[in-house]
């Protein structure tokens, strides 16, 4: 790195998986009880 940041290095998005699993999941291709979901820390 040439200078020091603030700036993120990394980044993720899990919107977009989540929406996907509940889509293919309401078609009944799958069953989503299983599937873990992330939460906020308290």
């Amino acid at each position: 790195m040439r200078r020091p940041s603030d700036l993120p290095l990394a980044t993720y998005q899990t919107g977009g998986e989540f929406a996907m699993i509940k889509f293919v999941a309401e078609a009944g291709a799958i069953d989503d009880s299983p599937t873990p979901s992330e939460r906020s820390p308290p």
